[in-house]
């Protein structure tokens, strides 16, 4: 039996959003996981894990593994049976070839929610470097990596398609500009929670909307300030936050990692009209919140829909995309098979 790379995914196409929060991982899952999964399956030597607010998928290089069984012991890892969710909405591959098409496809931004979404390759960056740390990268793993790393740099040297007119963190921009209208920013404070990548990524297309006053918040209050000095923002306190002292904001951007429910009271002055935006898995924002009348409550799944609207801007630089998926795709597959023949004595250890 041959070595290869296979692959499980729930993500946006499959599952909604309350369905993807019951599987996504935490950092402390991932280290766990990272752990727990060779020991259960000693075959298997490379592996990735990758959480977004969008996805969460495992990647694996083994022999005998294959991914109905990690869809097991992912189950009883997160202590959910099939009862509490779809069980159409695994998406898995047990060849190597259907996985590096995924992963081609996920890293490219094709498969995005919304497509071209430059956040996607720096996530699986950060997701192979752990994998690196933990001796898991394998050989196919790491070969599949250079060829997403080279598809990467040519999709965005030789396309259009990574301009980030449609990434979340724009679109979440967008919507507060559509609620309040263009003229009306200059006039409106807005806070963003999180400084993470999702904010960062936020604080990127700042200078496309003509916000004057903007705040900031982060757990670690240090962070906050330095970014706060650069940009010329104001700092908030997280107690404020973790109060839910926010009603003095017209527009709120969250994107906390692993705070469910962050913000959970509505706003109770009856003649404001707040818009919050959502971009964190699991939301920030409690859903009852969404029944209230007085605030404008926007997630992933609103900006998804939004972002379908200008899918048809692309079209050119997705079937140029494509193409260089094709040809890398091409190139990975002639050295896997130079790589097997070269191997094939060897066919009782790989």
């Amino acid at each position: 039996m041959s070595r290869s790379l296979k692959f499980l995914s729930i993500s946006h196409h499959q599952a909604t959003t309350t369905e993807r929060a019951l599987f996504h991982l935490s950092e402390q899952e991932k280290i766990d996981l990272q752990e727990i999964i060779p020991i259960i399956f000693p075959d298997v030597i490379g592996l990735m894990l990758l959480s977004t607010c969008n996805r969460m998928e495992i990647y694996f290089e083994s022999t005998i593994a294959h991914a109905e069984n990690l869809i097991e012991s992912l189950l009883k890892f997160k202590e959910l049976n099939t009862g509490d969710f779809n069980k159409n909405i695994f998406q898995i591959g047990n060849d190597t070839e259907e996985t590096l098409q995924h992963l081609l496809l996920v890293s490219s931004g094709l498969d995005s929610a919304i497509k071209g979404d430059f956040q996607i390759i720096s996530q699986i960056k950060q997701a192979y470097k752990i994998a690196i740390k933990n001796n898991l990268q394998g050989r196919f793993l790491e070969r599949a990596m250079q060829t997403t790393f080279r598809l990467g740099k040519r999709i965005t040297n030789e396309t259009a398609f990574r301009d980030g007119s449609l990434s979340t963190a724009y679109q979440s921009l967008k919507s507060i500009e559509a609620h309040f209208s263009k003229p009306q920013l200059p006039y409106k404070k807005l806070l963003i929670i999180g400084l993470g990548d999702i904010g960062k990524a936020v604080i990127e297309y700042l200078g496309k909307f003509p916000f004057q006053e903007v705040y900031v918040c982060n757990r670690t209050i240090s962070k906050a300030e330095e970014i706060a000095k650069k940009h010329e923002f104001k700092v908030l306190p997280w107690e404020e936050v973790e109060k839910n002292n926010v009603a003095m904001f017209d527009a709120i951007i969250t994107g906390v990692s692993e705070r469910a429910d962050l913000l959970h009271k509505p706003v109770s002055q009856p003649d404001s009209n707040p818009v919050w935006v959502d971009l964190a898995m699991p939301g920030n924002i409690a859903s009852h919140l969404t029944e209230k009348n007085n605030q404008k409550i926007i997630n992933l799944d609103h900006l998804k829909s939004e972002a379908s609207k200008t899918a048809a801007e692309r079209k050119k630089a997705i079937s140029e995309v494509k193409k260089l998926i094709e040809l890398e795709k091409g190139n990975f597959l002639d050295w896997f098979e130079r790589y097997q023949l070269r191997h094939t004595g060897d066919a009782c250890t790989i």
